[in-house]
């Protein structure tokens, strides 16, 4: 179990939020307003709320920092989200991530600290809980920038109709699974059959190489 904490009442911290609940973990949300501190009570019964200014020294202490392994700073308001983060950081919490909407503030967060930047225009509550959860695999699929999945659709590929999917792999593309039958499948012995769609990790940049190199496997 991890213990996490958010700050904010966004739709994005309640969506993250449920989202991390259901692996068991222990989340805490910190949220001002008290009127959206009563409905998520209400409505995440398996959420802990702590009404309060995340600024209130009292609020910071009772959430017991040095207990928490992982500190989201989602607030409405940057500067909050910033010195909570420092104080997260002093507490000794190993992985924090802060809401930015100046891009230039997060460039240097990357730069001047272990502070994670997030911009709720191009992160998903999904995104953050998978930086969260499994960061390899974030670092994989939207961080690094040298990876990214992609479907391919049997109808422009004929020739792969009756392979089994670890055979259709190359240099720098490889196949994960592919969905058929109305479910995904990822033994790699499952023989693709048409109308199928299968789930492929490729090197970025090499959309036209692979087509190649798909419609050339025998």
């Amino acid at each position: 179990m991890t213990n996490i904490v958010i700050v904010g009442s966004s739709d994005f911290v309640i969506e993250l939020a449920k989202r991390l609940e259901r692996k068991e973990n222990k989340i805490i949300v910190v949220v001002e307003d008290k009127e959206k501190a009563l409905d998520i009570s209400s409505s995440e019964s398996g959420i802990i709320v702590i009404n309060g200014n995340p600024l209130d020294p009292k609020i910071l202490e009772e959430l017991n920092l040095k207990e928490c392994e992982v500190f989201v700073a989602a607030d409405k308001r940057e500067e909050t989200n910033l010195l909570t983060c420092l104080y997260a950081k002093k507490e000794g919490v190993s992985k924090i991530f802060a809401k930015v909407v100046n891009k230039r503030t997060g460039k240097l967060l990357e730069e001047m600290s272990d502070i994670i930047p997030i911009n709720f225009d191009e992160s998903a509550a999904s995104n953050v809980a998978l930086k969260i959860e499994e960061p390899l695999v974030s670092e994989l699929v939207l961080g690094s920038g040298k990876f990214e999945i992609v479907e391919k659709k049997t109808e422009f590929y004929p020739n792969l109709i009756g392979k089994r999917i670890n055979k259709v792999k190359g240099n720098f593309f490889t196949t994960l699974a592919v969905y058929q039958d109305g479910e995904f499948h990822f033994l790699p012995n499952t023989v693709i059959k048409d109308g199928a769609t299968l789930i492929v990790l490729r090197e970025a940049g090499k959309r036209k190489e692979m087509k190649k190199a798909l419609k050339e496997l025998k």
